[in-house]
Order: structure tokens, then sequence, then C-alpha cells
């Protein structure tokens, strides 16, 4: 599994004490922190003193951090999208690892919960490890990274989606105003335009707007979230694309292995 945080300290107890005990006994936890600055790397050392979690201390985006830590790890199966800021449900791991083990057509599982109140935090990400591999990774992107790294994925068929009554709870929940939660474009326009930018680098619309029903369920924020796509496509005025062509293989920009 692999987790990137950033200034977590307030949340890595309640997130960690959920997480750590539904990892199975050969499961490993890998955590890179970009950098923070309130203790959540001392903090993170001492767990890793116990053997409980492996640490990767490097400055870096979200996206560039989530994928050191799948190149850390050595599992054949690796979980991502996991935020210092969920408290993951008992019992989900395991759920989604059965579903990803009993169908191989989808190489890639996204996991999200019908009841919770903020898809964007509360998702997860199953990859087999040759498929994260060939898909290029995480790009090294602050926001839409989780975006961009479905890309290929989705293109070539391999994302399956398993929807739970509830993946986890986002701990941020009470700092939000409750505006924050119930709208999808919380993050502003900025979220959208990062997705545009990526039709220009293969994708198409049916390929985001799949994505979005998987993460925003619920009628009104899937609606808006296409609303705010196409009001992004009017100021973002897409021209031809500069990426690589369909098929091409995994577009350019991808981070390197960390060295040795």
């Amino acid at each position: 599994m692999a987790l990137t945080v950033k200034d977590m300290l307030s949340f890595l107890p309640d997130c960690l004490g959920a997480l750590l005990p539904e990892l199975a006994p050969d499961g490993e936890l890998v955590v890179v922190d970009g950098g923070s600055t309130d203790g959540s790397a001392e903090y993170l050392r001492g767990l890793e003193a116990e053997g409980r979690l492996r640490l990767l201390v490097t400055p870096c985006t979200t996206g560039k951090g989530r994928h050191l830590a799948v190149l850390a790890s050595g599992a054949p199966v690796v979980v991502t999208q996991v935020d210092a800021d969920l408290k993951l449900r008992p019992g989900v791991l395991r759920r989604a690892l059965e579903t990803l083990e009993h169908d191989p057509r989808h190489p890639v599982l996204v996991v999200v919960g019908r009841k919770d109140e903020n898809p964007d935090s509360t998702k997860l990400y199953l990859w087999r490890r040759e498929a994260y591999l060939a898909s290029g990774g995480y790009p090294d992107l602050r926001i839409g990274e989780d975006l961009q790294v479905l890309q290929e994925p989705i293109r070539r068929g391999w994302v399956g989606h398993l929807t739970l009554p509830r993946v986890g709870d986002d701990l941020r929940a009470a700092q939000r105003s409750p505006g924050a939660v119930a709208r999808p474009w919380s993050k502003g326009p900025a979220l959208y335009e990062a997705a545009l930018r990526r039709f220009r680098a293969g994708w198409t619309l049916r390929d985001y707007l799949g994505y979005l029903r998987a993460v925003r369920r619920g009628s009104v924020r899937y609606l808006a979230g296409v609303a705010l796509t196409f009001a992004a496509a009017a100021r973002f005025r897409l021209g031809p694309r500069s990426g690589p062509a369909r098929g091409a293989g995994a577009p350019p920009g991808r981070i390197s292995p960390p060295p040795r």
C-alpha cells in the first residue's frame, strides 16, 4: 500500500490506526513524506522503527510521492489514492483485494463508496503491479494526478469498479464548510482544467466522464462535474492534442525510479 503525506500529523494516528490492522500479514505500507514541517516525518520514523511501515522523505508533489511509494514497494498488488485524511472502514481492503483477484479482465480497480460524502477523499485504486508499470504511473503533478494516472488503463479497458456502502471517513470533514463537502466544484476550475489538459495527451471526453461517474456517485454531483468540465473547456479552449497518439504507449513526463 502506498501513502503520501505532507503536514498531516493531526490525522495520522486515526488514519494509520484504521489502516495498519487491515494489512495482510505479508502486506506492507510504504509512506512518502513530501517535506513535512509539523512533525509528521518524526512520527512516521517512530513507526518505521517498530517495523510497521517503510518511510521515504523527499520534497515532492502528490503525484510524484504516490509514484515513488509504489516503486519502493515490491508487492504484486498495490493500493493507491490512500491519503492521510482517510480513515478506512473495516473490511474494505479485504473486499477490494478479493474483487481484484477474481476479475482477471480488469487489472485496475477503482473503489468508491455509495454513501461517502466526499468521494475525492475516500476512493481507492488497486493495481496489479505489472499494469501500474505498463501504464506509466502517476505523473509529477500537485492536482489532477488521480485523473492522469487512469488515462492509459481506461484506454486499454483495464479499469473495473467496485461500489461499496462506504470506503471510509473523511477526517478533514469537520474542517470543511458544508458547501465544500457537498459541491464537487469546491476545488475550483483548476482541477477540471488539469483534466482537460489530459485530453491532449490521449484522453477523450468519454474517458473522463467515465472516470467522473466512478468517483462522483450521485446524480447531482456527477451532473455538476460534467457542467464544470464543459465550463472549463470553454475557458481552456482546447486545441489540437500535443501529446502522443493513442496507442503510442505511456505519455511523456513520467518519473524515473528513485536512486538505489
